[in-house]
């Protein structure tokens, strides 16, 4: 049995050192503890060599965000907790990011968002201003939780120009300086120091750097440089802060920027819907493309070859009714039955307020088999009651007296079978329970149809002079 878990994800501003992260992790720890009856936590604050932590690292996750894996017991309903924890969680870390996703613990970590909208171009003004104002629309858009947008970021870049002048003045040569300018890098940029031995275990020392934290070039320039013999580095080079494009996103060649989230509606065919409408209201800038890709993208493909393989199922079924009826008008009488299945399984659906998915178009396949097999039967006698001499009224009514019971019996044995499924009783029948109920809906109306409708369109179609 799978691992039922939720995993919430802060990210703080970048300048935010390790103990900020830990103390930000630790409050919402306490918040997660007042909130929901776990039984476990597992915590990785700033970068981990741990596979969440690497996880974390490959979806953009560093130094500055922390990952809380929550354990729950088998009873929980995943999707409740992760709603009640987005909204105990809500703004509780100031100037933060949080993220609440459910899963189970074999797959969490290879599932992607369920919404992944590119925006694509070749300016990097227009796809921001298409990427905000998309931003902005869709929020409203019911079923859409931890939206993100993925943009180019800045952050701090220290520019340093040695002045040899200066350098002379304080009594250093280029090899100095050369010196000096390595141990800077190490004191702005962040390295392993040293490391430490405690109780048999070796741990690195990790010098966090200083420029996310500097905030005007007087603060720069007082940076001592060099030991024993200090220096300050405003007095040997000429210093400003600017800023570098970080995080740059390229599609295709293309600069491009993403919008991420997760549908909580399970009906993500219609928040996809939503959103596309969203997509096709505004205008875009000449060059600026912007497509739907996540989930919608998987169901897109899913559905386009379910459909075929439906269309496939349904010409070999009337090839092999045709060569063994010798005719083509009798298994197109046969092939009535399929639109009378998918009356039941529509409605089915309706009822049980389940979507139109992937699960719903494979139970419609099964139904091409099992809807036919019980107007093949039916049909079947008639032949062989009219080749016997009978006319087609009475044969028609022969063969829907003598078939009915087995009809009846093989369908309700079927739905019977279903129902639990279709329920949902027991754990991982949640994407099978759309096939049950499409089965069960499909097989009720076929049936009881099919014993009134096909017998008419038989007789319709193969009047003769013995017909009352």
């Amino acid at each position: 049995m799978s691992e039922k878990m939720v995993a919430v994800t802060v990210e703080l501003p970048k300048e935010a050192d390790l103990t900020e992260v830990e103390q930000a992790a630790m409050k919402i720890e306490q918040a997660i503890k007042n909130t929901v009856d776990s039984r476990v936590f597992f915590t990785s604050a700033g970068s981990s060599s741990s596979f969440i932590g690497s996880f974390s690292s490959m979806t953009g996750g560093g130094s500055n965000t922390a990952s809380i894996t929550v354990y729950l017991g088998e009873e929980a309903d995943l999707e409740l907790v992760a709603a009640d924890l987005r909204e105990s969680l809500e703004g509780l870390v100031e100037g933060s990011t949080i993220s609440v996703s459910s899963g189970n613990a074999m797959s969490s970590a290879m599932m992607g968002s369920g919404l992944d909208i590119s925006i694509r171009g070749d300016n990097y003004e227009d796809i921001a201003s298409v990427s905000k104002k998309l931003f902005t629309e869709i929020q409203d858009v019911e079923g859409l939780a931890e939206l993100d947008l993925a943009l180019s970021s800045t952050e701090p870049k220290l520019n340093i120009t040695p002045d040899v002048v200066k350098m002379m003045s304080s009594g250093l040569d280029m090899s100095s300086m050369a010196q000096m300018n390595q141990e800077f890098m190490v004191m702005s940029m962040g390295s392993t120091v040293s490391k430490i031995t405690l109780e048999g275990e070796v741990y690195e020392v990790y010098l966090n750097g200083i420029v996310p934290r500097l905030n005007d070039v007087e603060t720069a320039e007082g940076l001592l440089i060099g030991y024993p013999d200090s220096v300050k580095l405003g007095d040997i080079a000429d210093v400003s802060i600017g800023a570098q494009q970080t995080n740059i996103q390229r599609i295709d060649e293309k600069l491009a920027a993403s919008i991420t989230g997760i549908i909580t509606d399970k009906n993500i065919g219609a928040v996809n819907m939503a959103v596309q409408q969203k997509i096709n209201a505004m205008s875009l800038p000449e060059g600026v493309e912007v497509t739907i890709g996540g989930v919608m993208e998987m169901m897109k493909e899913s559905f386009s070859g379910m459909f075929i393989a439906i269309l496939v199922a349904v010409v070999l079924a009337y090839l092999v009714i045709a060569i063994t009826f010798r005719s083509l008008m009798k298994p197109l009488i046969i092939m009535i039955s399929l639109p009378l299945a998918s009356i039941g399984a529509m409605i089915g659906l309706l009822i049980a307020g389940q979507p139109l998915g992937v699960s719903s178009l494979m139970g419609i396949l099964m139904l091409v088999g099992i809807v036919l097999t019980n107007a093949i039967v039916l049909i079947d006698l008639v032949e062989k009651l009219r080749k016997d001499g009978m006319n087609t009224y009475d044969a028609l009514v022969e063969s829907g007296r003598t078939r009915m019971r087995p009809i009846l019996m093989t369908a309700l044995t079927t739905m019977i079978a279903m129902l639990p499924i279709a329920l949902g009783l027991g754990e991982g029948t949640v994407l099978s329970a759309e096939l049950a109920i499409v089965v069960i809906g499909g097989l009720f109306s076929s049936t009881l149809l099919t014993l009134l409708v096909i017998p008419v369109m038989y007789a319709v179609t193969n009047r003769d002079k013995k017909a009352v």
